[in-house]
């Protein structure tokens, strides 16, 4: 009974992630829209930005967090480390400095907005490049957990009280990653803290008749926040309007895992790092043709294209794990000696 509920509770937190990174390429579609000058509801877009990101990011925190706390049980906190630059500090090198290669070479013959010059690549160290920011922010909450390991609530509070403190004084100028990762602590704090004190859902959080008040509410805070003047979607200031729209997401989550969508959705969560990463590679293909669209239809066109987003990213992920790359490119845990690749690559002769 109790590894059945583990397990359900497991395909719901990957559905989770699913709705989490649809909602990422989602987003990021539209603020592509947006910087382009393209659709014609601006101000709904603008709107849904903010309400957008006032939940999509702290879901993934709060996941990392409830996440690491089992890892670290799993392997020590000594291994646990040790296997960070692997899964962690290797992608976002790679990938930061593959995505300013990319734009470099797609400048020659097209318009690239937000552009990041060569000199950004040895600057990496200290300051992330783009969406990479995540990656970023991951590895320092996972060494702060480390460090905090037994003393969950003593660094939850100390997240909320750094939060307070940046909307007081607001943005840290010279490292702006630091004030990202300050604003997103609080979440990776809760459910690391949530799995250290094997956190009890409320009845009301898994049951989905209170699906629709529930987001109506996290939209709702959110406008009002955005409202009264909130420049951050995630903030001091947004975390009640987080926290509900992060229990809309699981409660979502938990109703399409019981029709037939479920496993397909799960699918989705368990590739949401290979998409996470490649989706900013395919997404500008898809908002170059968009510009041929009509803006009245911009609401299809976000649809079709975050469709698109998601499974050329897929796609490409199954691609790369085809061929035995994934692990090499950081997409996934498994090591990749040399001797695999040049096997693999005699198998596709062969046929």
């Amino acid at each position: 009974m109790e590894q059945a509920a583990i397990s359900e509770r497991k395909v719901t937190q990957d559905a989770a992630r699913g709705i989490g990174i649809i909602l990422v390429v989602y987003g990021h579609l539209q603020r592509g829209m947006l910087d382009l000058g393209l659709g014609a509801h601006f101000d709904l877009m603008r709107a849904a930005d903010f309400v957008l990101y006032t939940t999509h990011m702290p879901l993934f925190f709060l996941l990392a967090g409830w996440n690491v706390y089992a890892s670290i049980g799993k392997q020590g906190p000594h291994a646990f480390l040790r296997s960070r630059p692997a899964t962690i500090l290797w992608p976002y090198f790679f990938w930061s400095t593959i995505f300013v290669l990319a734009q470099q070479i797609a400048s020659t013959t097209i318009a690239i907005h937000h552009s990041a010059s060569l000199s950004a690549i040895p600057m990496e160290i200290f300051k992330p490049i783009g969406i990479f920011w995540f990656l970023y922010s991951l590895f320092i909450a996972q060494v702060v957990a480390v460090a905090s390991s037994g003393r969950s609530v003593l660094l939850m509070t100390i997240c909320l009280l750094a939060d307070l403190m940046l909307f007081e004084i607001g943005p840290l100028a010279p490292v702006p990653v630091l004030t990202q990762t300050l604003l997103h602590l609080p979440f990776f704090a809760f459910g690391f803290m949530a799995a250290e004190r094997q956190f009890k859902v409320p009845y009301w959080m898994r049951d989905t008749a209170f699906l629709a008040p529930t987001l109506c509410a996290a939209v709702g805070l959110a406008l009002i926040a955005s409202g009264l003047g909130a420049s951050w979607p995630v903030s001091f200031a947004t975390i009640p309007a987080s926290c509900l729209g992060i229990v809309a997401i699981f409660l979502l989550a938990q109703a399409i895992t019981r029709t037939k969508m479920g496993a397909g959705l799960a699918h989705i969560g368990q590739q949401s790092m290979g998409i996470y990463v490649l989706h900013i590679f395919t997404l500008p293909v898809f908002v170059r043709i968009a510009r041929f669209a009509s803006p009245e239809m911009d609401g299809l066109t976000l649809a079709i294209g975050t469709g698109f987003g998601v499974v050329a990213s897929v796609m490409f992920c199954q691609l790369l794990k085809w061929s035995g790359l994934d692990g090499l490119l950081g997409l996934s845990r498994r090591p990749v000696p040399l001797g695999s690749l040049v096997s693999r690559f005699r198998q596709v002769q062969a046929r």
